[in-house]
């Protein structure tokens, strides 16, 4: 299966943890096709950014407990530069 990546936009207002999305650019998407609000493709800080009033920690605490969560474990490197992180 291909994975076929589109951004899209947020139509009206996000009311506690329900938001509406506009699927125009994606025809493929239906019930249960699967999303990424933020992860491998968007990070959480790009979601959080355009609102000023927000950063990304803030969202993912935010996170309702019935909201499926999908984690993966990441390899972190400080190597011999403190100002340098890579995750891989």
């Amino acid at each position: 299966m291909r994975t076929v990546i589109r951004v899209t936009r947020i139509v009206g207002r996000v009311s506690m943890d329900i938001l509406t999305v506009d699927l125009t650019p994606c025809p493929e998407a239906g019930i249960g096709a699967p999303v990424e609000l933020w992860g491998e493709q968007v990070r959480v800080d790009e979601v959080a950014e355009p609102s000023g009033t927000t950063i990304g920690y803030e969202l993912m605490c935010a996170l309702a407990r019935r909201v499926p969560v999908e984690t993966t474990s990441a390899r972190v490197d400080f190597g011999n530069d403190a100002d340098r992180l890579t995750i891989t």
